[in-house]
């Protein structure tokens, strides 16, 4: 039985800063070459794919950007020696079913294999396996809701949930000697867990998961040795520029993981930096010491007692602002009242509420039966079902 290596990356997008350099399949200018060396010696590469590749624009009803790259992208990702992507995330549907179907038969011309999407629910949910040097390695792949989650009559990503996904991780570990789970969730931006994601990642490996890499937060977060799995919190993007949206410091630095399992196993982070031109280096020695000792010193605060609770606490008092605007936002299209909306949400919100309608609004939202029912309600008068 010999050694299996694995090189786990995050959320990939072309964009137009890049978008040629994929289209030439330059993955040398686009990686560099350390980091081109690194994929080409693994024995598999598996990343998450965070758009549809498409010519042909069919934008779905959502909030939140409909992403889209073009087909000829296919080959800056064939030049990466990805050889795997999951697509269980929340921008896999945003130019339609025609458009994730159209990105999944391009990705398999190259030789790609594709998982976390399907036709129905059944389709989707279906685990990837790598059998290679004697290991049989599973890789399951689940997002949040999200307007992309499939159903079991129609077509999208595969979606976690509480019901089914724990049990597919340990029919997975039945008959894998290592599971890895790819959960695209928890919040834009934070680089902690929330504690409801650090009870779900938990779950995972108690389940069988060896390892459980949250993605979709687009920075680096931290790490949990957990049982006998190991949790990384926020892998951070591996190739997406996002500078219209956030502070370079956050979206520009990533984890590659690259994993090796033998008679031992271990994990190691590799750091990725996004530079000006929209390429990737691993940097110098100096800057990848940055990233690691402060993605150690956020791994040591996770283990202080009630740390991710209290940290999600504060974390929430900068976004209630936010949300409390948008029931509010859209009274009409005055853009005074919009104004006024923006710069004084929460008076605005406490002054037209009291706490019997606040304390409904709660229970809508943490109670299950009301929730499910509201969500369905609101799909309904939307039209998007």
């Amino acid at each position: 039985m010999g050694t299996l290596t694995i090189c786990l990356g995050g959320d990939i997008v072309p964009t137009k800063i890049n978008e040629q350099l994929f289209i030439a399949g330059d993955g040398k200018r686009l990686l560099g070459n350390e980091l081109l060396n690194i994929l080409a010696s693994s024995d598999a590469n598996i990343f998450n794919l965070e758009t549809p590749l498409c010519d042909e624009l069919e934008p779905i009803v959502k909030c939140g950007p409909n992403l889209h790259a073009k087909s000829d992208c296919v080959k800056g990702l064939k030049a990466m020696h990805i050889t795997a992507v999951g697509c269980a995330n929340n921008h896999t549907l945003d130019q339609g079913e025609k458009a994730m179907f159209h990105t999944e038969h391009l990705l398999k011309e190259q030789g790609i294999d594709v998982f976390g999407i399907g036709a129905n629910l059944s389709e989707a949910s279906k685990p990837y396996i790598i059998e290679k040097n004697g290991h049989r390695v599973g890789i399951y792949a689940c997002a949040e809701h999200e307007f992309t989650i499939a159903t079991e009559t129609k077509a999208g990503a595969n979606p976690y949930d509480a019901l089914y996904s724990f049990d597919q991780v340990a029919d997975l570990k039945s008959v894998c000697d290592y599971v890895i789970v790819m959960f695209h969730g928890g919040k834009e931006y934070y680089r902690y867990p929330s504690p409801d994601i650090q009870r779900i990642c938990h779950r995972f490996v108690e389940k069988g998961a060896d390892l459980v890499v949250t993605q979709h937060t687009h920075c680096i977060g931290c790490r949990e040795n957990y049982q006998n799995g190991v949790i990384v919190y926020g892998q951070g993007n591996f190739l997406f520029e996002q500078s219209a949206f956030v502070d370079e410091e956050l979206y520009a630095n990533g984890l590659l993981l690259k994993i090796n399992i033998g008679k031992s196993k271990s994990i190691e982070e590799i750091p990725v930096i996004l530079q000006k031109d929209g390429c990737l280096s691993i940097g110098n020695e100096k800057e990848r010491l940055a990233i690691i000792s402060d993605y150690n010193n956020r791994s040591e605060d996770i283990n202080i007692p009630d740390f991710c609770e209290r940290k999600y606490k504060i974390f929430s008092q900068d976004y209630i602002e936010g949300y409390l605007r948008i029931p509010l936002g859209y009274i009409n299209a005055n853009i005074v009242l919009r104004i006024i909306n923006r710069l004084i949400g929460r008076k605005l919100f406490m002054s037209m509420t009291n706490q019997k309608h606040r304390l409904s609004l709660l229970n809508i939202i943490e109670c299950e039966a009301h929730r499910e029912l509201f969500i369905k309600g609101l799909k309904n008068i939307t039209r998007i079902e």
